[in-house]
């Protein structure tokens, strides 16, 4: 795919758990994803934080709370997939056009 758009692959590298991905997956959906779903997916995650205020230079104390609690949340039980294996789910490919 990369010679036909013209590119040669300088590094391809695996990263994120499988359950880092799902885990990913349900805290986008639980965060953005409910609000695009609210907004009958007329805006985007950006645009409705904007329009509540979200997006502010410092956010409210009680939102940093929140956010600070979620995170905390979160990240319990990542590292490695259910079976004890680091495998990638996601792949980051650096490519440059050919010479």
């Amino acid at each position: 795919m990369l010679a036909n758009a013209g590119l040669e692959l300088v590094q391809a590298s695996l990263f994120m758990s499988r359950a880092e991905t799902r885990r990913w997956a349900v805290l986008s959906n639980a965060t953005a994803g409910v609000l695009v779903r609210l907004s009958g997916g007329k805006a985007s995650p950006i645009e409705l934080q904007r329009r509540l205020g979200l997006r502010q230079r410092r956010p409210p104390g009680w939102l940093r709370l929140l956010a600070t609690a979620f995170v905390e949340l979160a990240v319990l039980g990542l590292g490695r997939d259910e079976d004890g294996g680091e495998r990638g789910s996601c792949l980051l490919v650096v490519a440059r056009k050919r010479a």
